[in-house]
């Protein structure tokens, strides 16, 4: 029964760092950048969405709650959120402004942080800057 309560009290400080981080850095986001949706440009936002690694792609565990990170989370008005939140319409939208945000090598240092399995997500970010590039956007600040 002791080994219960130990991890039964594990989980829990897991738990509650996992959403004292959060909780933190959304109320960071928020003063830094104010309550602009990056995804309508409109005020209002309320919800933070890790846009580029989801929970569910980095392994269960203290490694988890690095996607937590100013270069993952993005603010939205809470219906953005919801309608558009999983779709490849927001990742891609919110790539673009991440990208001109931090620039490609930022956003690609966070990725390699995770030290993810799955290369998709580096190969992703260089092809939206790419297509920024050739939209005419200056390749420098994308570096």
């Amino acid at each position: 029964m002791k080994w219960q309560q130990t991890l039964c009290l594990a989980i829990t400080r897991l738990v509650d760092k996992g959403i004292s981080s959060r909780i933190n850095l959304k109320w960071k986001l928020l003063q830094q950048r104010g309550d602009t949706c990056d995804y309508c440009g409109e005020t209002g936002a309320t919800d933070m969405h890790e846009w580029l690694i989801k929970r569910s792609a980095v392994p269960k565990g203290a490694k988890q709650l690095r996607i937590f990170d100013e270069r993952n989370c993005a603010l939205l008005h809470h219906e953005c959120h919801m309608l558009e939140g999983q779709t490849k319409d927001m990742k891609d939208k919110l790539a673009q402004v991440f990208i001109k945000r931090y620039g490609v090598e930022q956003l690609q240092s966070f990725v390699a942080s995770l030290e993810l399995r799955d290369g998709t997500h580096a190969h992703y970010l260089k092809s939206i800057a790419l297509e920024l590039t050739n939209e005419g956007y200056p390749w420098q600040l994308l570096a």
